[in-house]
Order: structure tokens, then C-alpha cells, then sequence
């Protein structure tokens, strides 16, 4: 047996990868054996070898990135090797031999045959765990890449949402009220907005409750009315209405959920600051993309509500505290209760979050207790 033949699949696991390239008869055979086995593979979706050609120089390309050698580790793509096998079972037993490979639902016991011909799985499972090779590989030598993908993704996740869907009007309470507010505070400079059919209705002894918008209370005397809801995101909206009118006030919550998402990285960059450069930036990354990308995170950057910036500030807060409590500096300790304030001033639940200056307070440490640094 030739003496490369053994290195085709033994450097499949990630972290594993062997340092020798090989010769170039090794990297052609070896390359030819995968072009064969992508070829079966397209030819079972009723497609040519350029796309085979095409699909190699893809992860061949793959396999070179974060490696100073211009030549590919094709023994990386090792974990294809059982999709080649199943797509030259399904060429020769299902399409010249008429033999059924589909999984077959009437047995009562599981189907052990069937998954092994399960092309897409196969397929899938392969070129994932052949780009995790190629990943690991590229990521020890540019420990940044990994990090500054996700931040690429959040970035572009975030824009693509803002483009396609941004908010054009309001109704219902809170986000008509927070912008009527917002225009009200610019133009008169209070929150209060005049109904005077209410006071009409007042006048006349009928309900007022129907003559004022949802979100408001009727006035009790004269005509203007206050809503439910705090002053704080109005008074942050007012900025944005003087600039750009209704325009600005919509694309107030955008700017101030990105803020929030360059705070997330913060406090997650400072949560993680006795760990290593790279942890921490791949971590404070995926934390932002899961945020941006959450449900909960891509709706509330597009409805101009006070959540974007109650995420704001509570984030801010949190981070400030634990900056205070690894610099035992007053100054940032004085901007986690400013930070802490305007979250109770944008929205009143956010009360509870001083109750995390306690515990931040009480968090074990290696060189002072927690009581020691509460005296402090």
C-alpha cells in the first residue's frame, strides 16, 4: 500500500490535521478522487461534471484559507467519502438496477438499511463537518476570523431588517402614544396633547373615554391629556423628530438598538475579561447575533417602543457596574447609577435591575471577598 494512501481519512476529526502536503502525485490522486466522487454525486441530482469541478475548487479553495502553502488538503474532505459511497450505490442499484434504496415506513422495528443511502444526510453531515475542519484549521492562525465573521453576519442580518421592514406609521397605545408625545415635547414642549372633544363631551355629560386615543387618559379639566406611558423614550425621540421629522422618529429605534448591540458586546467582552482575546471576542460576537437575530430582538428593532432603549441602558448599566468593580473607580460606578436611572426613566419596570448591583457587588473574587468589597 502506498505509504500517503493511509492519510486520505485518518486526519478527519478537527484539531487533527497532519503538517505534511504531501507530493504532488499524492495531492492529484487524491484530488481526482474526490472529483470522481462529487461527479456520482451531482450525477444523482441530473447534473454535470462542471458542477463537480466547481464544488472541489469551492472546498479545495476552503482548505487553503489561513495556511501559507498554496495547496489544497484535500484529506480534509475526507468526511465525504461515505456520500460518495452511497451516490455510487444509488447509480448502480437504483437507477441501473432498479432496486428500491427509499426508506420503507411498514416495518415495526427501525430501518437500518435505508439511512445509509440517505443522500441529502450524508451530503450535509459531510461538507459541515468538512468546513469545521477547514474552520479550525484557518482559526488557529487568524484567531480574529471567526469573530469578525459573526460580527459581519450580525451587521448584515441587522441592515437586511431595517431595509426590508422599517416601520412607515404607528397605532395602537404605547407606539402611538411614545411618538404623539415625542412631537408634543418638540412643539410645545410638553408631553400633554389636547382632545377638545372631550371636553366637549365632558361639556354635554356624555363618556370622554371614546373621544381620546387609545393610550390616553380623558383630561380632567381644559383639554389636554397625559398618556400611560413614561416620558423618558419620547424625550430620547425628540432629537431624532427635529432632525428628520416622522422619518427620524422611526429610525430612532434602529440607531438605538445597534447601540444596544455594541453594549451587549461590552458587557459580554467584560463578563469574560480573565479569559483569552479570542474567547472573549467570539463569545461578545455570537451573543450580539443571537440577540439581533432573536425574535424578540428583530421586532424591537424596527417598532419605535421604549424596549430598544430600556435594552440599552440595562445592558449599559450592567457593564458599567462590572467595569467599576474590576477598575474600583467612583466615575464608572457614577455612570451605572446614571445608566441605571435612565432605564427606570425610559421604562418604571426596570426598577428590579438594581437588585443586580447587588449581586455584581456580592460576585465572588479571587483577591477580596464580598463583604470586604462592599465596605469599600
Amino acid at each position: 500500500m502506498p505509504s500517503w494512501l493511509p492519510g486520505w481519512g485518518c486526519s478527519i476529526a478537527p484539531g487533527r490535521l497532519s503538517s505534511s502536503d504531501g507530493t504532488l502525485w499524492e495531492v492529484a490522486a487524491q484530488g481526482a478522487l474526490h472529483l470522481g466522487g462529487l461527479i456520482a454525486l451531482w450525477r444523482t441530482a441530473d447534473r454535470g461534471w462542471p458542477w463537480a469541478v466547481g464544488s472541489l475548487a469551492v472546498l479545495a479553495l476552503c482548505s487553503i484559507a489561513g495556511r501559507r502553502a498554496f495547496v489544497p488538503r484535500f484529506e480534509t474532505l475526507a468526511p465525504l467519502l461515505p456520500a460518495y459511497v452511497a451516490a455510487l450505490a444509488h447509480l448502480v442499484l437504483y437507477r441501473h438496477l432498479g432496486v428500491d434504496l427509499g426508506e420503507y415506513q411498514a416495518y415495526g422495528l427501525p430501518d437500518l438499511l435505508s439511512p445509509w443511502f440517505n443522500l441529502p444526510a450524508l451530503t450535509i453531515g459531510g461538507v459541515a463537518w468538512t468546513l469545521g475542519i477547514q474552520a479550525r484549521d484557518a482559526l488557529r492562525r487568524y484567531p480574529a476570523l471567526l469573530p469578525a465573521l459573526l460580527v459581519a453576519a450580525t451587521g448584515a442580518w441587522f441592515v437586511a431588517t431595517v431595509a426590508a421592514h422599517r416601520t412607515h406609521g404607528v397605532t395602537a397605545s404605547d407606539p402611538y402614544a411614545y411618538v404623539q408625545m415625542a412631537i408634543d415635547l418638540s412643539e410645545t414642549g410638553s408631553p400633554l396633547h389636547p382632545f377638545p372633544l372631550a371636553t366637549l363631551a365632558r361639556d354635554l355629560g356624555l363618556p370622554t373615554w371614546p373621544t381620546v386615543h387609545i393610550g390616553y387618559h380623558p383630561p380632567v379639566t381644559g383639554d389636554r391629556s397625559p398618556t400611560m406611558w413614561p416620558i423618558g423614550w419620547p424625550a430620547l425621540l425628540v432629537p431624532f423628530y427635529r432632525l428628520g421629522g416622522l422619518v427620524g422618529v422611526y429610525l430612532a429605534a434602529p440607531v438605538v438598538q445597534a447601540l444596544a448591540l455594541v453594549a451587549t458586546w461590552g458587557l459580554a467582552v467584560e463578563a469574560l475579561r480573565g479569559a483569552q482575546r479570542p474567547i472573549r471576542w467570539t463569545v461578545a460576537a455570537l451573543t450580539c447575533l443571537l440577540v439581533a437575530t432573536s425574535p424578540e430582538g428583530s421586532e424591537r428593532m424596527l417598532v419605535p417602543m421604549a424596549d430598544a432603549a430600556a435594552q440599552l441602558f440595562t445592558t449599559l448599566t450592567l457593564w458599567l457596574i462590572l467595569h467599576a468593580r474590576r477598575e474600583r473607580t467612583p466615575w464608572y460606578a457614577a455612570l451605572a447609577g446614571a445608566s441605571f436611572g435612565a432605564a427606570y426613566f425610559v421604562r418604571h419596570p426596570q426598577l428590579p435591575l438594581g437588585l443586580c448591583a447587588l449581586g455584581l457587588l456580592l460576585w465572588p473574587d479571587e483577591a477580596r471577598g464580598p463583604w470586604a468589597r462592599l465596605r469599600a
